[in-house]
């Protein structure tokens, strides 16, 4: 798909095959790959494949208390 798509940088999530997923990915470039943990998911429990407009003003309430079902944000 970007193949032919010129890239900087690349970023990924902290977690472990993610950081595999973009080596794989962009082996042949000489592009650099940043692992950032802001970008890793989290489980939602109950509202998983919910809405963003849903899941996103419950963060602050579930930064410490787990999600129903899922884990603290």
């Amino acid at each position: 798909r970007y193949k032919h798509t010129t890239f900087d940088v690349i970023f990924c999530s902290a977690l472990s095959r993610s950081l595999r997923t973009a080596e794989i990915a962009f082996s042949d470039r000489d592009v650099l790959i940043v692992q950032d943990a802001r970008l890793n998911e989290c489980n939602y429990g109950s509202f998983n494949g919910h809405l963003a407009s849903t899941v996103e003003p419950m963060r602050k309430k579930h930064i410490t208390t787990p999600f129903p079902k899922g884990e603290s944000y």
